[in-house]
This record gives structure tokens, sequence and C-alpha cells, in this order.
């Protein structure tokens, strides 16, 4: 019994140790530009060992998305359906703002996410992998129009703001604002807003109080 938890824990080790190359590679070549090869020779094992755990290139580019994504968007969806937040309002701003946080504290999701967007080729290999980050577009929305919804009840949210559309226009910046702090450099200026500009987007949500239809404002943001 011993030995068989031992085997099954030195393969978990293993096919950790090649997702992990994976990620590496990927990230320096690209997917299309990788090969087993290489993320055999990454990891220090045999090609045999690859194709032990995993049965083809993408099926270890899903495992590496997965390895990284899925905990990360189920902190990200805990915080959606979160009852701590009175203000349905602030489970958004808070859900937005973890998500950058993660970006900036973990470069392994950096990289795969970056790997994702800007290293893997529009072919039909990959085509499911692509779809998003294991948020489908109709998923993320869904739970956009329920928060905006629930906060149009509660007259969080401007009355002149239809929740579906307002929803469509956050999960655009949304999407937009995880390209383009992916394509800036480490230090560069727009990483240092992203939170302002969060703030800023959430405040034009909002009403002054309850029942007021004009945006909370006072939160500037420096555009460049």
């Amino acid at each position: 019994m011993q030995v068989a938890r031992r085997t099954k824990v030195q393969a978990e080790e293993t096919r950790q140790q090649i997702i992990e190359a994976a990620r590496s590679v990927f990230y320096r070549q690209g997917v299309n530009g990788s090969s087993l090869e290489m993320v055999a020779l990454e990891a220090g094992l045999t090609r045999g060992a690859i194709y032990w755990h995993f049965k083809d290139k993408a099926d270890i580019f899903l495992a590496v998305r997965q390895s990284v994504l899925l905990p990360i968007l189920a902190e990200i969806e805990s915080i959606f359906v979160n009852e701590h937040y009175a203000d349905p309002l602030d489970c958004i701003d808070a859900a937005l703002r973890r998500f950058f946080q993660i970006l900036q504290e973990r470069p392994c999701v950096r990289m795969v996410l970056e790997t994702i967007t800007c290293r893997c080729e529009h072919v039909a290999e990959f085509a499911d992998i692509q779809s998003g980050f294991e948020w489908s577009p109709t998923d993320l929305l869904t739970r956009l129009e329920s928060v905006y919804g629930a906060a149009a009840e509660l007259g969080t949210l401007r009355p002149d703001l239809p929740p579906k559309a307002i929803a469509r226009d956050t999960w655009a910046f949304f999407h937009g604002l995880v390209n383009r702090f992916l394509l800036c450099e480490a230090n560069g200026k727009f990483r240092s807003q992203v939170f302002e500009m969060i703030a800023f987007h959430m405040a034009l949500r909002r009403c002054g109080r309850r029942g007021d239809s004009s945006p909370v404002m006072g939160i500037g943001y420096a555009g460049g």
C-alpha cells in the first residue's frame, strides 16, 4: 500500500514537473514553436515520460492553463457570490481588483495569460483552449448581469444604466485591461494606474446616494 501511494505521489510530482517545464518553454518559444522534445529537455525527462502523462502538446497546454488559472478563477468567483458585500457594486470592484492584484503578485499567472493571448497562434489544434480564461464569455456576462441587476434592485446602480448593457461594458473593460496589462512592461506607467482605472470605472456606475442618478465622482484618472 505504501509503495503504491509513493508511486502515485511520484507520478504526480513528475506531472507537475512537466507542466512547469512546458509553461517556461511555451512562454519562451510560443506554443506552436515548441515541441515535446523541448519540454522533455526542460524537464530533464525522456519524451516517453511526457507521453506517459499527456497524449500531445495540446493536452499539456490545457494542463498548464488549468493548473494556474482554475484556482485563480475559483477565488474570483467566490468574491462574486460573497454575501459580505452590502453593495453588489463593491463585489464587482473587489473581483476586478483581486484579479489584477494576482497578476502583479504571481509571475506564473502572467506568463500563462500572456502565452494564451500573445504566444499561441489561432489554429484548430488550440481553438478550444484559447476561448477565454476558463470563464466562457457567456458565464462572465451572466455573472455580471446578475450582480448589476442586484445593484439596480438595491438602488446603488444609476437607474439610467441597464444591467445587461453595463455588464457588457464591464466585460469589455476587463478583457481590454487584461490585454493591455500583459503588453506593458512590468514597471510601465499603465500597470500602476490599473486600480485607479477600476475605481473610476465603478464610480461611473454608482448613485451618489440611494435614489440619486448622478454618478459618484471625485476620482481622477491621468491618462498616458
